[in-house]
């Protein structure tokens, strides 16, 4: 479950293709907006610029288990804060009222899909083969997912009026715990385990590894377990404490701000775009109606892009547990057959050797590492970007699009360290640091 709710929401952000570079960020206050406890009250935190590591990640998780997400909302750096809500804000300035108003209308039978037809989901290629486990298992993340979906089908997130002036903290105040009982319905989950998949450990108990003015190294340690069984880079940044992959986050929303304020059309305002998402809406009305899980097969393999299909098999299958590596077939020849007009990313056989060009990426990377690397990687590239991931290769490797001056993309890439550039064969090679290095755009 890792991220999904944010995922959820940034996806319908940055999913326009919003770019450049914003102001500065305003100077941080020097404390958080103020929230309660779980019987009303509220607490007396410390000022921000006096507030140790330890006692962030320890807010951090109270206010997770308390279910008050906008606790640690509020202990991040509030140039971080001002640059998420200014990014939302802008958007909804700017995006298309129809495209976001279709766009609800597939989300919301996205949701009646996952949530009236689960047993047809379990039976699809790539799923049938699943054990009784994993299908619990997966069943049980779909259930997850729907109810999460509800909550923001129902939120200020479908209205652009509000989004024009929404509040994350109180967002968050108002729908966090809503979205936390959601997961625990199905996952039995009690606050700590949310800790765990959101941020921190389960029965474990942090500990300062090392420390500086600028950096920490926080270890887990679990009950009578002398030694950390995970350790974790913080750092400090505007007198805030944040994980350090956290600060990658940070630059594409910056980075997004910049693409949206380079523009001067409406986000979105293209009739492909709304024909692709009528026909989304078409073929997911289709696939809620049918009464069969023969038929429903029917409708997903004549009308969901081969592509959108492989990617979507493959994430539920990672959801049931089931390690998997999905090759994509190609997407259907047939426009009238796809799901959406640019769904997916377009293999590399099919694509010219002048519109790709290849990233390989050196050094340990984790989920969280090839997340932000996904999101620099297409941040870097002006509209839609297709970003593929080649297994196989002894260091993460990955071919984007499309690509014309492989020396202009790599210096708009915002994260790692340069290795080496070369246009002529059109690679770049990048060295993965563990506090992300940006390099500025200027």
């Amino acid at each position: 479950m890792k991220k999904l709710a944010c995922l959820v929401m940034l996806s319908t952000l940055v999913w326009s293709g919003c770019s450049g570079d914003p102001p500065e960020p305003p100077a941080p206050s020097a404390n958080p907006e103020p929230t309660e406890n779980a019987n009303g009250s509220t607490p007396q935190l410390a000022p921000t610029s006096k507030r140790t590591v330890l006692a962030t990640v320890l807010e951090m998780r109270q206010g997770i288990r308390d279910r008050q997400l906008q606790v640690p909302w509020y202990l991040l750096p509030s140039g971080f804060r001002d640059d998420v809500e200014s990014l939302i804000h802008e958007f909804a300035d700017r995006v298309d009222e129809e495209l976001w108003r279709n766009a609800f209308n597939s989300w919301r039978k996205v949701h009646a899909v996952l949530d009236q037809q689960t047993d047809f989901v379990l039976n699809l290629p790539g799923l049938e083969e699943l054990s009784s486990v994993e299908q619990e298992r997966l069943r049980n993340r779909l259930v997850e997912v729907a109810g999460m979906l509800q909550t923001i089908l129902e939120s200020d997130l479908s209205s652009l009026t509000k989004l024009r002036r929404i509040s994350i903290g109180e967002f968050l105040k108002a729908n966090g715990a809503e979205w936390i009982s959601s997961i625990e319905d199905v996952n039995d989950s009690s606050p700590s385990r949310l800790g765990e998949e959101w941020l921190f450990p389960l029965n474990a108990e942090p500990r300062v590894l090392t420390e500086d003015a600028t950096t920490a190294r926080i270890g887990w340690v679990q009950a009578g377990a002398e030694e950390p069984t995970r350790d974790e880079l913080w750092v400090r940044h505007e007198r805030s404490w944040m994980p350090a992959d956290w600060l990658a986050v940070w630059e594409q929303v910056r980075l997004a701000r910049r693409k949206l304020q380079s523009t001067t059309e409406p986000l979105g305002a293209v009739e492909n775009r709304l024909q692709s998402l009528r026909q989304a809406d078409r073929v997911l009305t289709e696939l809620t109606a049918a009464t069969t899980a023969k038929k429903f097969t029917e409708i997903w393999e004549r009308d969901v892009n081969a592509v959108v299909r492989d990617q979507i098999i493959g994430q539920l299958r990672t959801w049931a547990g089931v390690e998997t590596s999905i090759t994509t077939t190609g997407p259907a020849t047939d426009e009238s057959t796809t799901l959406t007009e640019n769904a997916g990313p377009v293999p590399i056989t099919n694509a010219t050797q002048e519109d790709y060009v290849t990233v390989e990426v050196r050094g340990k990377l984790d989920e969280s590492a090839e997340d932000v690397l996904f999101l620099a990687l297409e941040a870097a590239i002006a509209g839609d970007a297709d970003v593929l991931e080649l297994p196989g290769q002894k260091h993460w490797t990955s071919q984007v699009g499309p690509v014309r001056d492989v020396s202009a993309f790599a210096k708009r890439l915002r994260v790692g360290r340069l290795v080496e550039v070369d246009p002529d064969n059109r690679r770049i090679v990048l060295e993965w640091t563990e506090v992300p290095g940006f390099r500025s755009l200027d």
